[in-house]
């Protein structure tokens, strides 16, 4: 197998991220989220500052001053497209550093701007109707029955859909998948009134996978 020529210290941003995307942690990642990071990658390789794109910058000549203005037109798209260019950026900036191409990281310096906070926070109460309400009409209770274990397990609605009945062990109470975003295997305990509502699914629907 042919080495990976590592880039100089002088290299190109746009040679930093193509490092990246060919590195192993790179491929570790799910498809999609490899798809999401070179997308955004691009974008920000192609960002304009001044006389050239980003990307065509020397990474030593790259500063906070640079960056923060990349990151003021990111913002333009969306707080959240912007936050999330950033942390990928990071990604592939860091694993540079760690394979000793430069030691400065002006990004992280950056002020990141936050999410409009949500109108309101649910209280416990909140969620105790929210999911009476749902077990108790027949259509609504796929959607309570993931919400419920939204609200217990603290994992991404993806991941929970792609759950299948051999991934749940409701004699013990737990329940082991995979993480979609780093690719890790979690496995975590299933409460009594959640285990319940699981097993009431299963004979409903142990047809299914």
């Amino acid at each position: 197998m042919k080495k990976r020529q590592i880039p100089k210290t002088n290299a190109k941003i746009e040679d930093l991220f193509n490092y990246y995307m060919s590195s192993p942690e790179f491929c570790r990642l799910k498809p999609q989220t490899q798809k999401d990071y070179a997308s955004h990658l691009v974008k920000a390789s192609d960002t304009v500052l001044g006389v050239r794109t980003l990307g065509k910058y020397n990474n030593q000549r790259i500063n906070v001053r640079l960056c923060t203005e990349a990151y003021e037109q990111w913002l333009e798209t969306g707080v959240r497209s912007a936050n999330y260019r950033k942390a990928v950026f990071s990604s592939a900036w860091k694993y540079a550093m760690r394979s000793d191409i430069m030691t400065h990281h002006p990004m992280h310096v950056v002020k990141t701007v936050s999410d409009q906070p949500r109108r309101k926070t649910w209280t416990k109460e909140d969620v105790k109707t929210f999911l009476t309400t749902a077990y108790n009409d027949f259509k609504y209770r796929s959607i309570g029955l993931i919400v419920h274990m939204a609200y217990d397990w603290g994992q991404r609605v993806g991941d929970m859909r792609l759950l299948k009945w051999d991934s749940l062990d409701l004699d013990e109470g737990v329940v082991a998948f995979t993480q979609s975003k780093r690719n890790a295997a979690v496995t975590l305990p299933i409460s009594p009134n959640l285990c319940r509502m699981l097993v009431q699914q299963k004979e409903t629907y142990d047809f299914q996978d």
